[in-house]
């Protein structure tokens, strides 16, 4: 049982096993009792000691304690010793019953780093050795002046925790205080002489690179003084700053990536920066690279590009493995299956599972597995799957009922075996057809007629059915409710926990349709239908949903009222149900007399209706008014003005079905909305040339006088005008880098300014690269291309921000019909980022000289010009006008020569004006 000890200022809980013990004591994990979450660990003498041991370890402790107090708050050091967090009391020093208590070290000590490196086969980081060398140095400097030497360094001494570069170093039992005991027999070197000693075979032969970079072996075996440890220090801080570069580099690539539009390549990318900051031994933004992945998945999925879904996931599971969660393991799991990848579900199944919808991934995986002939997938995901739905381990009833046969095969029982032979047999057809309930479940009649069954089967059962008699009550309340919105919700609760009940899903287009129902009858009839005739057609295409969900307690009243109004009752007698139900109807005497056309011609306020209505939807301003006056006054004329209204929502919807658009504008029409409907035939030709990226036919379609005073129109008009003759030209000089045209007039709008900014910077861009053919390659000129290239892509990005946030349904309509334009200028930008970047990168490497080796600036070199390369393709578009390859090329056979002659016959023969002609020249190559 875990106790309690008292410190100087707090009561701890101590754990009751220790997390460590040796010749310092034994160390407890520590609680906080009045902050609970507040954590460390207790150091004590040894409880098996004898008592000479014991004042030993009690001495050492206390030292510990004096040498934490005086490190307390040791400012801005990049390695940390442990806070003192509290201690026993004064009158324990020198006693079993003396402890302190200390902060717990972040990460992982660098003996057990070691070993993962040895069982992995993986270097160790050099960016790890790097920077715990650089902190140690900094905080022996720190301590130092506080008068305390640690005086025992050793690797389990060491703590990394690699996520915040943090550096811990415990076990301060050992110091020495340089202002009290014998300050000249250890002088202060001693720490640095012990890091040497300690730290040279662990570089001999976990980064032999680095030790030789180091000159590790001027330093070990040799006393240190002042200026040898002013070199080493120098060189680790050099070498501390190369990393450091190298990590900013790779990082920034990887933020430059996921700043841009989701692709396989960028993903490509990133696994490239990814790999080599692993091997540096740098974070590489795990958790962001994901949500990027995931985007990338989505984006597929809703453009129907299925091979890039799967080639996403494949990718994925390259970068990450192991470590991914339950979705993508399950989405792996999905692409194995070719009957999955190819229906029309797959986009929603990985849509809730990337979401831990299981509900509706469960919802998803029935609908594709009850209309594919192979499901064999489906009896190993779903468990796992239903699991997370329901949170529960109690087996679906379909392998309760599998239990069962498998039970009364074995007593032999041929009655009971030929009974859950049929219900097993029809367990995910029933319901299907919707002649019989799915929620009838066959198997606890059996029960109920089988009191004599094991125990242990009948407890199975029941608690597989339990769930399930709780989400039933849930759907039913629901329907009875009348809670559209929560049905459908409800019915994924069922079937989540009985997921073979495939016939579950067939109810859910039966709500549908219901509601569909519903909205017709509430609606009524439209022009040239008559009142008679379409009552007729409601009840005889009555959706049979009752014999699934029960009868609603309104179906019936309204049936029977229904029923009775087409038979010549008349409407009065039904005043309050057919104002619930069919409004529309409070126009007519009845229904069997009145002709189609009865309540127009009838009421000399409709023609003045539709005028007012009209004028709502030509000024597109309050148009929900419009219809709901409409409705209140001319319910007959209501159903030809909604239709038109959603005509004209629709057609500016990002997903329009421009199909179903042109015939519904076809259809006859009032003569009051003839000219809302060839405003809105104008609207749907002007969205099929947006469809097809033709700005200009656009335009055209829209350019139709009468189309004038239609507001939606004309600023569609004037939208798509500006688009053709101002910011499409702006886009095509920066997709080409090349001058932007100049404005007619000085230009007010926010947004075009800025294009016009951006395409000045683009254009500006060639201009810096082609001084690099007269001036050659220099820091300046680098950064310039740089500062330019920069500049234009976060502006690029600013504005395109700005076009998808438009609240203006026209702007974000012609912006996403130039996406594929805009997306090619984005990735053009991040490309030239990405090259320019590590091209200035490599020549500030290249610029420290003699301090790196001679393959490290060959390499640097190749770098440099790899992705001057790449620079240069994006500018010079015919490959027989682009330099650099021919450069690349030389500078491979320089290196690459067989002999010193060959050699410097090559660099003899390069002509002046290529970039590194002078290096060559002067290097120990030539």
């Amino acid at each position: 049982m875990a106790r309690t000890v008292q410190g100087m200022a707090y009561s701890w809980q101590v754990g009751d096993k220790p997390i460590g013990s040796g010749d310092a004591g034994e160390v407890y994990p520590v609680t906080r009792l009045d902050q609970p979450d507040l954590t460390g660990m207790l150091k004590k003498p040894a409880r098996v000691a004898t008592v000479g041991t014991i004042q030993r370890q009690a001495g050492q402790i206390a030292r510990e304690a004096r040498a934490l107090t005086r490190l307390e708050g040791l400012p801005d050091s990049k390695a940390r010793p442990p806070r003192l967090l509290d201690q026993a009391p004064e009158y324990t020093q020198g006693t079993a019953n003396f402890f302190i208590i200390s902060e717990i070290a972040p990460g992982e000590d660098f003996t057990s780093l070691l070993l993962q490196s040895r069982q992995t086969g993986k270097p160790f980081p050099r960016r790890v050795i790097i920077s715990v060398l650089d902190a140690l140095f900094d905080m022996f400097s720190r301590a130092h002046k506080a008068g305390v030497l640690w005086n025992d360094v050793k690797l389990d001494h060491i703590y990394w925790h690699n996520d915040s570069g943090l550096v811990g170093v415990i076990d301060w039992g050992n110091a020495l205080f340089l202002d009290g005991e014998q300050p000249h027999s250890r002088p202060r070197w001693e720490d640095y002489q012990q890091l040497v000693d300690t730290l040279g075979n662990f570089l001999q032969s976990s980064a032999p690179e680095l030790y030789t970079d180091l000159g590790w072996d001027e330093f070990q075996g040799q006393t240190l003084d002042s200026p040898r440890v002013s070199i080493l220090a120098r060189r680790i801080s050099y070498q501390q700053q190369v990393i450091a570069l190298q990590v900013m580099e790779f990082q920034s690539l990887i933020r430059v990536v996921l700043s841009a539009d989701p692709s396989l390549d960028g993903l490509r990318k990133i696994m490239e920066y990814k790999l080599i900051l692993e091997m540096i031994g740098a974070p590489w933004g795990h958790a962001d690279v994901l949500q990027y992945c995931q985007s990338l998945v989505e984006s597929a999925l809703a453009e129907g590009d299925i091979q890039s879904t799967v080639s996403a996931t494949i990718l994925v599971w390259e970068l990450f493995d192991d470590s991914l969660d339950l979705p993508w393991h399950l989405l792996r799991e999905y692409c194995r299956h070719t009957d999955i990848l190819t229906h029309p579900a797959y986009a929603a199944l990985v849509k809730h599972t990337l979401n831990e919808d299981w509900s509706g991934t469960l919802w998803a995986a029935g609908t594709i597995a009850s209309q594919v002939t192979d499901s064999a997938w489906w009896d190993g995901l779903i468990p796992v799957i239903r699991q997370k739905a329901l949170n529960t381990t109690a087996p679906p009833p379909y392998k309760a009922c599998q239990t069962l046969l498998k039970w009364a095969k074995d007593q032999k029982d041929h009655r009971l075996t030929e009974q859950l032979t049929a219900i097993i047999k029809d367990w995910r057809r029933k319901g299907k057809d919707l002649k019989e309930s799915p929620l009838d479940y066959d198997l606890l009649d059996i029960l109920r007629e089988n009191p004599n069954l094991p125990s242990r089967l009948r407890s199975e059962i029941k608690q597989s059915f339990a769930p399930g008699e709780e989400a039933i009550r849930g759907l039913v309340k629901v329907w009875t409710n009348a809670n559209w919105d929560e049905l459908l919700k409800a019915l994924q609760h069922v079937l989540s926990w009985d997921p073979d009940r495939w016939g579950i899903l067939s109810v859910s287009s039966q709500v549908e349709a219901f509601q569909v129902w519903q909205k017709t009858l509430y609606e009524g009839p439209t022009i040239g239908i008559s009142p008679l005739t379409f009552l007729e057609s409601i009840l005889e295409d009555r959706p049979q949903l009752e014999l699934t969900l029960g009868t609603h307690p309104r179906i019936g009243g309204m049936l029977n009222m229904l029923n009775q109004v087409s038979q010549g009752q008349p409407i009065s007698t039904f005043q309050s149900e057919v104002n619930l139900y069919a409004p529309w109807m409070l126009q007519y005497h009845n229904i069997p007399s009145s002709d189609a056309r009865e309540a127009i011609l009838n009421e000399n306020s409709t023609h003045t209706q539709l005028v007012h209505f009209v004028g709502h939807l030509k000024n597109w301003s309050d148009v929900d008014t419009g219809l709901a006056e409409t409705f209140e006054h001319s319910r007959a004329v209501y159903p030809a003005c909604r239709k038109l209204t959603d005509g004209f929502r629709n057609v500016l919807s990002l997903n329009a079905d421009l199909k179903r658009l042109k015939a519904f504008s076809a259809e006859s029409v009032l003569p009051e909305l003839s000219e809302g409907y060839r405003s809105l035939q104008s609207l749907i030709t002007w969205r099929e040339n947006l469809y097809n990226q033709d700005l200009s036919s656009a335009v055209s379609a829209l350019k139709v006088e009468e189309s004038d005073d239609w507001v939606l129109a004309a600023h569609a008009y004037q939208v798509t005008l500006q688009w053709h003759h101002r910011i499409h030209p702006f886009l095509t000089a920066m997709r080409s880098f090349t001058t932007p045209p100049d404005p007619d007039e000085q230009i007010s709008d926010p947004d075009i300014r800025l294009l016009l900014e951006i395409s000045s910077t683009c254009a500006e861009i060639p201009s810096l690269w082609s001084q690099i053919y007269s001036s050659g390659i220099h820091t300046q000129l680098l950064e310039a291309l740089e500062t330019a290239i920069e500049m234009a892509r976060s502006k690029f990005l600013e504005w395109r921000g700005e076009m998808e946030s438009s609240a203006d349904q026209v702007v974000r309509l012609i912006y996403h019909s130039q996406l594929e334009g805009v997306r090619q200028i984005s990735s053009s930008l991040m490309r030239l980022a990405q090259h320019i970047r590590q091209a200035r990168l490599g020549l500030a490497a290249l610029g420290v000289g003699d301090q790196i080796s001679l393959t490290r600036q060959i390499a640097s070199i190749e770098n440099i010009l790899y992705h001057l390369a790449g620079l240069e393709a994006e500018f010079v578009p015919n490959p027989d006008e682009r330099r650099f390859p021919e450069y690349q090329h030389t500078f491979k056979q320089v290196v690459e020569a067989s002999t010193a002659e060959s050699r410097q016959a090559l660099i003899d023969a390069l002509p002046e004006d290529h970039p590194f002609y002078a290096w060559l020249v002067k290097s120990s190559l030539a």
